[in-house]
């Protein structure tokens, strides 16, 4: 995929610093024009990838961007200050009318007075007290607020004069506003994921998102959720040690007997005779299959 040059002016703003500069977009407003990876929508600084590696660090993450986001709706004008996990990040939110087109995070950044303490005492509950040097060293230590101001209202504007010159809603707007959701929902397939969670995340109606996702995507979300999951499960299951309750867990299943029920409804097998057929050179012919998890996606909470 061709990125675009909004995608071009964050990487030209980005040289030279360590910041990590992202834009989330929401609603259908996204033109072609506008189009960025993921890696420009998600925390990518080497601290927070360290520390997301852990899951309940990754969920807190999680939480502490949804906090983030409900505050720049709420407050209506940008804000800075520390997440969770120690790293500074500042939040310009861009509104048209009172409509919220996107939120603008700049950040990697070290707060010298707030995120040394709450690094450290993160890194050694994470037991990883020898990489705070190198990890301190990968984040911003220069940028001053008014830096972050301006670099904000840059990309703020124009982000304002695509919307002028593209000023229509395509279905191409809507893939990619179902992209955005895909792309959530692939960096937290392992937390706690809902429709009504992400449908307010979204600044969407409950229903509307989900008939919009299954017109795009052919599925429910809960059905494209528990497929991946699912998927995700089968590669580490090839590909890894961890146990059977690990993997469970780690993909977000309350308990083993559930995820190994689920496994075999879908694929046709469980999963320990998944990982034994692998190891014993004969690979099942499985697939996840849509239409199973279509016919067990009402009983799933």
């Amino acid at each position: 995929m061709q990125y675009s040059s909004l995608y071009e002016l964050i990487t030209a703003l980005e040289y030279g610093t360590k910041l990590n500069i992202g834009v989330i977009f929401f609603g259908f407003r996204r033109s072609e024009r506008l189009m960025l990876p993921r890696s420009s929508t998600i925390r990518t600084g080497e601290y927070c990838w360290r520390v997301k590696k852990n899951n309940p660090c990754a969920q807190k993450c999680y939480l502490c961007r949804s906090l983030s986001i409900r505050k720049a709706t709420r407050l209506g004008k940008p804000f800075g200050g520390v997440c969770i996990h120690g790293v500074w990040e500042y939040t310009h939110p861009v509104f048209d009318e009172e409509n919220l087109v996107c939120i603008i995070f700049i950040g990697n950044i070290y707060d010298p007075e707030k995120s040394g303490t709450r690094i450290h005492n993160r890194l050694a509950k994470l037991g990883i007290s020898d990489e705070a040097e190198r990890l301190i060293g990968a984040m911003e230590h220069q940028v001053k607020w008014s830096q972050c101001e301006v670099i904000g209202r840059l990309i703020e504007s124009y982000i304002r004069l695509i919307m002028q010159a593209d000023n229509e809603l395509s279905a191409q707007s809507q893939n990619s506003a179902i992209a955005d959701i895909v792309s959530f929902i692939e960096e937290n397939l392992c937390s706690s994921l809902s429709i009504r969670s992400i449908a307010e995340l979204f600044h969407y109606h409950e229903k509307y998102i989900g008939r919009l996702f299954k017109q795009t995507m052919g599925c429910s979300i809960r059905t494209y959720i528990y497929s991946r999951r699912i998927e995700r499960a089968m590669m580490l299951l090839r590909e890894t040690n961890e146990s059977v309750i690990e993997i469970a867990t780690r993909m977000g299943f309350e308990n083993v007997t559930y995820f190994n029920r689920r496994f075999r409804e879908i694929t046709g097998i469980t999963p320990t005779d998944y990982r034994r057929a692998v190891q014993n050179g004969d690979v099942p012919d499985v697939e996840t299959k849509l239409e199973n998890l279509d016919k067990f996606q009402r009983n799933i909470k």
